[in-house]
């Protein structure tokens, strides 16, 4: 009967020694799936003036949507399920600097900071794509708009997209760009 006993736990510790193997194979593939999936997911950027969206959308992980209310200025972020509204106005920064010198706490020191260059940003910026533009705009003087239409045009045929002038009191921009982290920092590491 002991033998057998001995046996049992002799598999069992063969099948942990598998198992703990696995494991350890298993989390670095995770981990590497979710790093590549965060490096290709695309990256939205959502302006839409009509129904007064301005988003900023990494796929389905996370959004970041300005809203503007009478008082305030609010960010809603909304990260994995996880949602907290930051009111921009609010004062919150000023109150804590109070009660610092209050306390005669020593601030946090500034730390330097690191310049890029602009031929770099200026890089990163047209690694965007755009995939839908579309300006209509009235400035509420007939003259200035019909100078402004030849402009429009010339716009709507040079890039592809939607630019139009209004002469009935009609402003409206929608615009939707992407991107994905990937390609920024492919071309923000590429320029010199």
């Amino acid at each position: 009967m002991r033998p057998v006993i001995l046996c049992e736990i002799g598999r069992a510790h063969i099948y942990d020694r598998k198992l703990e193997k696995m494991v350890w194979i298993l989390i670095p593939v995770v981990l590497l799936i979710g790093v590549m999936y965060l490096l290709f997911a695309p990256l939205f950027v959502e302006v839409d003036s009509e129904i007064g969206l301005f988003r900023i959308r990494l796929h389905h992980i996370a959004s970041a949507a300005l809203r503007l209310t009478a008082s305030s200025l609010i960010i809603d972020l909304n990260v994995a399920g996880w949602k907290k509204p930051i009111d921009l106005l609010g004062g919150r920064e000023k109150v804590r600097r109070k009660e610092l010198k209050e306390n005669g706490a020593k601030a946090k020191p500034i730390r330097k900071q690191r310049k890029i260059s602009f031929r770099r940003v200026l890089a990163v910026l047209r690694s965007f794509k755009v995939k839908t533009c579309q300006v209509v705009a009235d400035t509420g003087d007939m003259p200035l708009n019909g100078m402004l239409y030849p402009v429009f045009y010339w716009l709507s045929i040079w890039s592809g997209q939607a630019f139009r002038v209004s002469f009935n009191d009609e402003n409206e921009v929608k615009l939707n760009i992407e991107n994905n982290m990937a390609r920024m920092l492919w071309t923000y590491f590429r320029t010199s």
